[in-house]
Parts: C-alpha cells; sequence; structure tokens
C-alpha cells in the first residue's frame, strides 16, 4: 500500500537521484563543473526531500500499523541505499577533481616562476650600457 506521502517521498528521492547523477556526469562533460551551483541544487532538492520524509513519519505515526511501515520500508530503502551509493560516487569525482586541479595549478605556478626567472635575467643585461654606431 503505497500512500501518497510515500509517493512523494521516492519522487523526491529520484529527483535528487537524477541531480546527484547529472552532477556526476559533468566532470565527464564540462572543464569545470560549477561546484556551488552543484552543491546548492542538491542541498535544496535533499531539504525537498527531507520536508516529504518528515511529513511520511508524522502519516506513519499516526496509522501505526506494522505491515504499513514494513511496506514503506520496502518502499524507501532500496531508493535511499542507492542514493547513499551515488552521494559517495559523487565524493569521490570531487576529490579526484580537486586532486586535479591543485597539480595544475602547482604546473601554472612552477611555470609562472620560471617565466618570472626569464625575465629578470632578461632584463639584467638590459641594464648595460650599449653602443649604437652611426655611419653615413
Amino acid at each position: 500500500m503505497m500512500t501518497n506521502q510515500t509517493f512523494k517521498v521516492k519522487q523526491a528521492i529520484e529527483n535528487l537521484n537524477d541531480l546527484t547523477e547529472a552532477h556526476i556526469n559533468a566532470f565527464n562533460t564540462q572543464v569545470l563543473p560549477d561546484l556551488d551551483n552543484q552543491t546548492a541544487s542538491r542541498n535544496k532538492a535533499f531539504s525537498k526531500m527531507k520536508e516529504n520524509v518528515d511529513k511520511l513519519m508524522r502519516e506513519v505515526t499516526e496509522v501505526a500499523g506494522e505491515d504499513t511501515i514494513r511496506e514503506i520500508q520496502e518502499e524507501i530503502v532500496p531508493a535511499v541505499k542507492q542514493l547513499m551509493a551515488q552521494n559517495i560516487r559523487l565524493e569521490s569525482k570531487i576529490k579526484e577533481h580537486k586532486s586535479r586541479l591543485k597539480a595544475s595549478m602547482k604546473r601554472v605556478n612552477f611555470g609562472r616562476k620560471a617565466i618570472n626567472g626569464y625575465g629578470s635575467t632578461a632584463s639584467m643585461g638590459q641594464s648595460s650600457n650599449k653602443v649604437i654606431a652611426i655611419t653615413n
């Protein structure tokens, strides 16, 4: 027996699941995914899911039937477990992405130091006197 509220919880979980999957895929399709926007949109979806779970829990306590609780668990728990596994994958992608960015920044800084080093040795030669010969 799936209640209306159970359906809303499952729908909210699916929405969060789809959103998280899109964010995971963004690491494969975008050079620099917008982690702040991703986090904000997932937080919003999570809040919606939590709101629906809270309503469901109030509904379940009013019904108080063990069979109903078991049925709801069978409906919701697998979806939540899938969402948790997906969050682990997303966390892994974010850590990998941050690690690559950190390595890239080190390379950029090394290159910048090298270029600045060339600039300082080149300017040393410019401070010496130059002679220009003019002939007619």
